[in-house]
């Protein structure tokens, strides 16, 4: 009955968002079975818990046990609990969409029944990844991160500082006591040098996922024509961008030319601007797809401008300039006076560098 009061209310909300903007999406939380996530579907698509955590069907179908190196159960498990799911979700709502993911900031970390050597985490990936619906990553579990709430009883060992591996400065909670020193999967920096490594194989996993036509064809419809294409370009924008900073650490700031310094900033202007998410920020955190759209186009856009720079000191000054005003702007609420004032700071400051 509790459920069905829910459903009701959520439904009325969710119509309620859907007059002011026919567009939105939006993503429910029902920590339970699928039964009782099957009744908030004629509101929003819903996190898939069945399938979740180490008990979960993907795991269950994944997870090698290193003694007898084998699955807890066949790929089969897996399969005919998604498509029951399937099958009575689009019964429920015919537009409905399967939501798989491993785990989340609530529970312990799927790198610790997930073992990377074991290549389990690998077979994970495919599943869920690969899945109809749209998954959803934990940050970390792309490197094997670990984390568990153990004997201190706290989640903040849950939501550990993601390990960038570059001399970043982010850290830890507070409260958290994980033993870094169980953290034997390595950063993002050792992981993007290695080939073989678990960020290689998700990179490599999600790349297939987007080139597949029906995929593409699907960004086109529901995002913009040729949305795959225009993510390929950030991508090699980011790429030059470290290929430059190589250089500019071998041969120094005076040893390159200009392009190179201006080469690399403009993928870190990606990077801190699209790539980057503050979790602690209400409104950075729950960012809309139009919201994205938008700020990716006018980002790819200031890179493939040229700009005239003297020297790597005033090509980094500027840079650095734009980025804060990127992240004044992801602050600021969408479509509001702060957001739009922002906006126009930022194309009269990038308008002043190339007339």
């Amino acid at each position: 009955e509790s459920n069905a009061k829910s459903a009701a209310f959520w439904e009325w909300y969710a119509g309620e968002l859907r007059k002011v903007n026919p567009d939105i999406y939006l993503v429910g939380e029902c920590w339970s079975d699928s039964i009782a996530t099957l009744e908030y579907y004629n509101a929003f698509n819903c996190f898939n818990f069945s399938t979740a955590q180490a008990e979960g069907a993907i795991a269950m179908s994944t997870k090698i046990n290193l003694s007898t190196q084998k699955t807890a159960d066949t790929i089969d498990n897996f399969t005919n609990t998604f498509i029951n799911f399937y099958n009575s979700m689009k019964a429920k709502n015919a537009d409905g969409m399967y939501i798989p993911f491993l785990s989340n900031h609530d529970m312990d970390r799927s790198a610790g029944y997930l073992f990377a050597s074991a290549h389990s985490a690998h077979m994970a990936a495919n599943v869920y990844l690969l899945c109809s619906g749209s998954p959803f990553i934990y940050y970390g579990e792309e490197i094997g991160m670990k984390g568990t709430r153990g004997s201190a009883n706290t989640d903040a060992n849950r939501r550990l500082g993601m390990l960038w591996g570059d001399n970043d400065t982010v850290a830890d909670p507070e409260g958290a006591t994980y033993d870094k020193s169980k953290q034997t999967n390595g950063t993002v920096a050792e992981q993007l040098a290695a080939d073989n490594s678990l960020l290689r194989y998700y990179q490599t996993v999600i790349r297939f996922r987007l080139e597949y036509p029906e995929i593409a064809t699907y960004l086109d419809d529901h995002i913009e024509k040729d949305w795959v294409a225009s993510v390929y370009a950030g991508k090699t924008i980011v790429q030059r961008g470290k290929e430059a900073n190589d250089q500019i650490n071998i041969l120094g700031d005076d040893g390159v030319p200009v392009e190179y310094h201006e080469r690399f900033w403009k993928s870190e202007l990606i990077d801190f601007v699209i790539l980057q998410q503050d979790a602690f920020d209400d409104i950075d955190a729950n960012c809309p797809v139009e919201r994205q759209k938008m700020m990716y186009e006018m980002v790819l856009g200031i890179c493939r401008r040229d700009f005239r720079f003297t020297d790597f000191e005033e090509c980094s000054q500027f840079f650095k300039g734009l980025i804060n005003l990127f992240r004044q702007m992801n602050y600021s609420e969408w479509q509001s006076e702060k957001f739009h004032g922002y906006k126009q700071q930022i194309e009269q400051y990038v308008l002043a560098k190339t007339e």
